[in-house]
């Protein structure tokens, strides 16, 4: 059914719940696409739509950030995560951090990137812990910064 286009048939499970929110925030995107409707303007617009289960918040990060923010929103969180990648990147090879420190950041944001397609909220008490864990990690590598560590040894490849 939900492959045959025809999601006013769905049923009213998760699944159901979360393609009739989705499908809600495509279409208040495309009303106001560049600057969205405000920050904090979600529940309004979900309160005011058909989609049932009195459900307060769109269960993707990324529309939410649309709806709520336009493509200038997105487009600001789009960059956020490549200068934060690109930061640990060069903290890497400058020697401030180790590899399994960049790798433990690249599978963190990895898995908050993937996770916020269906669920996290970044405006309860859960989703800004995970914000606090997260600028917690980005502080201590600051603080790690002063110090380089040891050199690595050579194994043969450029990086």
């Amino acid at each position: 059914l939900l492959f045959s286009g025809k999601l006013s048939g769905l049923p009213a499970d998760s699944v159901g719940l979360r393609v009739g929110l989705w499908e809600n925030a495509l279409e208040r995107i495309a009303e106001r696409p560049l600057l969205g409707w405000g920050s904090g303007s979600a529940l309004v617009l979900i309160r005011e739509s058909d989609v049932p289960g009195g459900l307060k918040h769109y269960h993707n990060l990324y529309l939410k950030l649309a709806a709520e923010l336009g493509l200038v929103g997105v487009g600001l969180f789009a960059l956020w995560s490549a200068l934060a990648v690109k930061a640990a990147v060069h903290a890497w090879r400058e020697r401030y951090t180790d590899f399994d420190y960049l790798l433990f950041l690249a599978a963190t944001l990895a898995i908050f990137l993937i996770v916020s397609s269906f669920q996290i909220r970044h405006d309860d008490e859960r989703g800004q812990y995970l914000l606090i864990l997260l600028g917690a990690l980005a502080l201590t590598h600051r603080l790690r910064r002063r110090q380089p560590t040891e050199p690595r040894a050579q194994s043969g490849r450029s990086v």
